[in-house]
């Protein structure tokens, strides 16, 4: 692997790919490899995860194609220098920020948005100049294969893909990068973190945690019901902004838990499961199970769990002291917790580490700007839940203990790109302020000028 990464750094160092024309070719490469092996990629989610080509092409390749155009169409207005103002001691001059590539970058990806997640931070890294090692989870083996695959006959020269598990994510760890950035649990964000440190490698974590939802009493509760489940049953809740549980005003919890239960029955009828994610491996379903020992079920949507899945199950008040409401639940479990005040909510989330999403439903501009203003989260929705992600134009990223960073769109590219700042001065005009000996009428005239 150092072999290889060295061979990307030489590549890097030709200074070919901070040519604009040449990062075009690799973006629009990209394109047209994805497209003639979408089928391919297809085939794969469904083998690794059971994700139907419908729910791959809306959460997966759709973003990606997003992305790809966003980044070729705007691709020389990023790329161009950018002119700042001066300060009078720099007067007269200009100061200009040069936009150029960190170098060879590690992007480490997750299981659950196997191609959604590993190709748009991808796409960052390419049109930002920079040679990439990239390394996919060994929880989806047939994605990983089909990526690497493509993306080593369309991008020989640039991206180098690893396949492997924790032995390579070590090796690749131990080796130096020029930037990494990794998508997946905290607790390996912070291996990451300290393995970084060893450098000084920079570093973007996308990670996880508990995203709320928060539904008042002027909420639509039909609408609410259906959104939360929208944002739930995706992926089967294999989602780091899924909905984790749900805050109700308690004279509209009785309420919210029949439009939640009706609309589940609506949405998991017939073969449902031949069309559901799965959940991805026995040692995750084994730990949502553990989450719902001693804890009061409110409704249960039963399932072959033979086939990989496990039911949708509405939790009621569990306590905040239990592993369900400890850990990330990252599974199609709903706990429903009630509030009398808004006042509660917030207190109890300012308790909490931030999260990477929340979403609330709300009819009332105060309710939601008293959230906006007073609660700190990476991303999130008013009267939706998920949709924050599908735009290339929104920052996406955490804070806190849910990361750092920011992707998509122009973020991806600031994200891999390192902006030198610099002053342009020409021959005339050269204050004598500054030279020594220094005067003490030239020390008033600075205190004057500096007030």
């Amino acid at each position: 692997m150092e072999e290889k990464r060295n061979h990307l750094a030489q590549w890097f160092a030709s200074g070919k790919t901070k040519k604009w024309d040449y990062r075009l070719r690799q973006l629009k490469a990209l394109q047209k490899a994805l497209k003639s092996g979408k089928h391919e990629i297809y085939a794969a989610l469904k083998e690794d995860l059971n994700k139907s080509m419908y729910e791959a092409s809306m959460t997966e390749m759709g973003l990606v194609f997003a992305e790809l155009h966003e980044a070729i169409k705007n691709l020389r207005t990023w790329m161009k220098p950018r002119r700042t103002g001066i300060s009078f001691a720099q007067f007269p001059g200009k100061s200009m920020m040069y936009p150029e590539p960190y170098g060879v970058v590690l992007i480490v990806s997750p299981w659950n948005y196997p191609v959604m997640l590993t190709l748009i931070p991808l796409i960052g890294a390419i049109a930002a100049g920079n040679c990439v090692m990239l390394k996919p989870s060994a929880n989806t083996p047939a994605t990983s294969k089909v990526l690497k695959e493509l993306l080593e006959t369309a991008l020989p020269d640039t991206v180098f893909v690893v396949e492997g598990s924790r032995e390579e994510n070590k090796s690749l760890l131990e080796i130096p990068f020029d930037y990494i950035l990794f998508t997946g649990s905290g607790s390996v964000g912070k291996e990451v973190m300290r393995a970084a440190a060893e450098h000084l490698t920079p570093v973007t974590l996308e990670l996880g945690g508990k995203s709320p939802v928060i539904v008042d009493k002027s909420a639509k509760i039909a609408k609410t019901a259906r959104r939360i489940l929208f944002g739930k049953l995706v992926n089967s809740g294999q989602t780091c902004i899924a909905p984790d549980y749900v805050w109700v005003h308690k004279k509209k919890k009785d309420q919210l838990v029949k439009a939640l239960i009706r609309e589940a029955e609506r949405m998991l009828k017939g073969d449902f499961q031949a069309q559901w994610v799965r959940i991805v491996n026995e040692k995750h379903r084994d730990r949502l199970r553990g989450y719902l020992e001693d804890q009061e079920i409110l409704w249960q949507k039963q399932v072959d769990e033979e086939l990989g899945h496990l039911p949708l199950t509405f939790v009621d008040e569990p306590s905040w002291d239990s592993p369900l409401m400890q850990e990330e639940i990252f599974g199609p479990i709903l706990p429903i917790l009630t509030f009398s005040s808004i006042e509660e909510v917030i207190d109890k989330q300012k308790s909490l580490p931030k999260p990477l999403a929340l979403y609330v439903f709300s009819k009332s501009k105060k309710t939601q700007r008293r959230i906006l203003e007073e609660l700190s989260f990476g991303s999130g929705c008013i009267n939706d839940t998920l949709l924050q992600i599908s735009s290339s134009h929104l920052p996406f990223g955490g804070v806190g203990e849910s990361g750092m960073g920011k992707v998509h769109g122009k973020s991806s590219f600031d994200t891999f790109t390192h902006y030198k700042g610099v002053l342009h001065r020409g021959w005339f005009l050269d204050h004598a302020l500054r030279y020594m000996p220094y005067k003490k009428t030239n020390r008033e005239l600075w205190k004057r000028l500096l007030r």
